[in-house]
């Protein structure tokens, strides 16, 4: 392969590939479940995108330093709403709302371990996904602690808990797909 990209190499075109990836694949997650997962690792993103950018620039190749610093700003962009100040605890009465959400995996092999965690932290609301069916005898100690407790727990081990301080009319409804619950 001649040209510029005979130049770059396999494994620098392997790092574009990848971190254009990084950027496109979250966004369609909304229709393809396995490109969501992209989404997990950001800052990993922009740290690959922010070295290849620098090692672009070392040796002279400007686009491609330029597309990779885009990336690295446009990442930087994505996570920056998660970056932003909290409400005060004035706003909210001076009470903070702590929430867990825990993806306790079907297969977990030791789920009294996931109990006695969840339990030393104490959330106001504590929500377990991926919670297999045979888990409803294991997690009577956390529900007892809770006031508000809702659980569907399908055989499939798709199963969600919701764990709640506040008594609520909690109810778990499809948004679409039966296998991804939502919890309202």
């Amino acid at each position: 392969m001649g040209g510029r990209f005979g130049r770059l190499g396999a494994g620098g075109i392997l790092l574009i590939g990848l971190i254009f990836a990084a950027l496109i694949f979250p966004w369609l997650g909304r229709w393809v479940w396995w490109a969501e997962l992209f989404s997990h690792f950001v800052p990993h993103y922009v740290v690959l995108a922010l070295v290849l950018g620098i090692v672009y620039s070392v040796k002279h190749r400007p686009w491609l330093a330029t597309f990779a610093l885009t990336i690295c700003v446009i990442e930087i962009l994505r996570c920056a709403p998660l970056w932003s100040p909290s409400v005060p605890d004035s706003a909210a009465g001076g009470r903070r709302l702590t929430v867990l959400q825990l993806n306790v995996n079907a297969y977990h092999s030791n789920p009294q371990r996931v109990v006695e965690w969840v339990m030393a932290q104490d959330a106001d609301i504590a929500v377990l996904v991926e919670v297999p069916p045979t888990w409803r005898r294991i997690l009577a100690p956390v529900a007892a602690h809770y006031p508000s407790t809702l659980m569907k727990l399908p055989a499939n081990g798709t199963g969600i808990a919701v764990f709640s301080r506040r008594a609520s009319s909690l109810r778990i409804v499809s948004v679409g797909d039966p296998w991804c619950p939502a919890v309202v």
